[in-house]
């Protein structure tokens, strides 16, 4: 079997590129020290073989590049933490990792990459673009895939969501602003079957619709100062729930019946304060 080394194969997407993949080919993944023990677990029931690596900035990277044929880059963020920075984790480790792979001949580069990310209208985007520019330059064969928001088992869409338009350059009213969802494991097929291809190629790939987010699911108001929200799917209202909470947007999240209920507080002065400056910062 081809051997194939995934950078954040114990991620929500890498999760399932490894249950996807992992009968086709030989799959080692790069973990770190702080990588949780149901991941590990996980990964390890699937046939994986770990390598150890917390710094893919430098040369440490080098020793989880043997003579693997295919390398697959997941690792992402949406938003920035004194642990993860942007540049770091979308584009300069990306740049870093390229010459190791040069220098070991590997055959194919796969990176994921963001749907809009040629708009570079955001350090998100911007930083996505540019590392897909030097795997271009870099004169190895690559598939480069900018999937739309996705969304399958363990994901959190709401909160990916929130988390992506704290990024846009308008910050999108729930409302009207839209979405074409995808489901992960149609993009996980999607990178099966690209395999298999040899021309080098950017997909983007997003649903078959546009959706609102009021098309996912109702969002009411009993009063000036509480939202409900009804999901269409009931089964994933604990998800929701999560996702808000993880947020971290100063909202606690209720479940009731089929129904999460949100009690707006009241806006102190400073709050209001740092609104007005999101806002001249956004428009």
């Amino acid at each position: 079997m081809k051997k194939m080394l995934i950078f954040g194969g114990s991620g929500f997407v890498g999760k399932h590129l490894v249950e996807e993949l992992y009968h086709k080919y030989e799959i080692c993944c790069v973990v770190r020290t702080s990588t949780q023990a149901k991941d590990i677990a996980f990964l390890k029931s699937h046939n994986v073989v770990l390598v150890s690596c917390d710094d893919l900035s430098g040369p440490d990277v080098a020793h989880t590049i043997q003579k693997n044929e295919i390398i697959i880059y997941l690792i992402g963020i949406i938003k920035e933490t004194k642990r993860g920075r942007f540049e770091d984790l979308h584009y300069s480790n990306v740049k870093n990792l390229l010459e190791y792979c040069k220098k070991k001949n590997v055959r194919r580069f796969i990176y994921f990459s963001a749907l809009g990310a040629d708009t570079r209208e955001t350090k998100y985007f911007d930083t996505k673009f540019r590392a897909e520019e030097a795997i271009q330059e870099s004169g190895i064969p690559y598939f480069i895939f900018r999937p739309s928001l996705m969304f399958g088992k363990e994901d959190s869409s709401l909160n990916q969501f929130i988390s992506i338009a704290k990024h846009l350059p308008i910050i999108p009213y729930f409302s009207t602003a839209k979405m074409q969802p995808v489901a992960v494991k149609d993009i996980v097929r999607c990178v099966g079957l690209v395999l298999q291809r040899k021309n080098s190629r950017i997909y983007d790939i997003g649903g078959t619709q546009k959706l609102r987010v009021m098309e996912l699911a109702t969002i009411t108001t009993s009063d000036s100062q509480t939202l409900a929200i009804t999901p269409f799917d009931s089964s994933i209202i604990g998800e929701i729930q999560k996702g808000i909470l993880e947020a971290n947007v100063g909202l606690t999240p209720t479940i009731d019946g089929q129904n999460i209920r949100i009690a707006i507080p009241p806006l102190s002065q400073e709050r209001r304060q740092e609104l007005i400056a999101l806002m001249k910062q956004k428009l």
